[in-house]
């Protein structure tokens, strides 16, 4: 995956001995060795291209002021925030905040992280690294994410649906795979009751004997799922003992099929990680090349 940084604009740093305004920039260890070096005077302009080709992600519309309290060792002078917006295939993101302190023990306080996304809001919650990403745990709050627009990076998924979801993940970051989830839950919002339109063509079915009081069962969920009254829908993320990760839903709602109301309640999953989820995304829908 690439990422290209763009559009750059408005990027002031405040050095102790001096100010530089950046218009371009994707590494600021030029600048910081510059500025080592005394090399700077107030209002100095300097210009960094940046540019990598066959970009999956762009990241525009940087704006900043860093203050830096000492460059040896790296302190800033207190919190700082950069806003962005990212930009993905045909996904923008936007109202993108980082809010972060650099101190002198090297260690680097998150303080928070927000991105308008899916029509909703993503946050990071604070963290501490200290530059050893093993193990490291972060939680990412999910608010009022449009649910159809979820669907729609999901590969193969025949899917109407109402509603937001709400909720939150955990992830930790481990040394064979990267970042994976331990934890969380997502659910359906809203004090109206959703619909859903699933239609799994046959999915739980087709391999069964059609005279056999199962095939009934499936046929009946199968058809009340192509057009649910939504009463309860929920997303867990959970790492079972023997160390494998699953994510189950919970699906809760009522139908009319062949002129009876049924209520029903269907609960899929998808066993696997991080891996399992991403092999059935559609990731051009986000801007990434598979």
């Amino acid at each position: 995956m690439a990422y290209n940084i763009i559009d750059t604009i408005d990027l002031n740093i405040l050095f102790p001995n001096g100010k530089v305004t950046l218009i371009g920039i994707s590494d600021l260890k030029e600048a910081l060795e510059n500025a080592k070096k005394d090399e700077f005077e107030n209002d100095d302009r300097i210009r960094v291209v940046y540019d990598v080709d066959n970009d999956d992600i762009k990241i525009l519309k940087i704006r900043t002021n860093l203050e830096f309290a000492s460059l040896d060792p790296i302190e800033t002078n207190g919190t700082q925030s950069v806003q962005f917006q990212i930009e993905a295939g045909e996904q923008l993101f936007e109202d993108g905040l980082v809010r972060f302190e650099l101190l002198s023990s090297g260690e680097k306080v998150f303080e928070e992280g927000v991105l308008r996304a899916f029509g909703g809001k993503l946050t990071l919650d604070d963290f501490l690294y200290d530059g050893d990403l093993t193990d490291l745990k972060i939680k990412l709050t999910a608010d009022q994410i449009i649910a159809q627009s979820l669907i729609n990076c999901f590969e193969d998924l025949d899917a109407q649906m109402d509603g937001n979801f709400s909720g939150y993940i955990d992830l930790i970051h481990l040394d064979d795979v990267g970042w994976d989830f331990f934890g969380g839950a997502l659910g359906v919002e809203g004090d109206e009751p959703g619909k859903l339109k699933l239609n799994l063509n046959g999915m739980l079915t087709n391999d069964l004997n059609p005279d056999s009081s199962e095939y009934r069962n499936m046929y009946l969920l199968e058809r009340a799922l192509m057009d649910l009254t939504l009463t309860g829908l929920r997303v867990n993320f959970k790492v079972l003992e023997d160390g494998e990760r699953v994510i189950e839903m919970n699906v809760l709602g009522q139908s009319e099929v062949d002129g009876k109301s049924i209520s029903i309640e269907y609960r899929p999953k998808i066993v696997g990680g991080r891996d399992a989820l991403l092999q059935k995304m559609n990731l051009s829908e986000l801007g990434i090349a598979p």
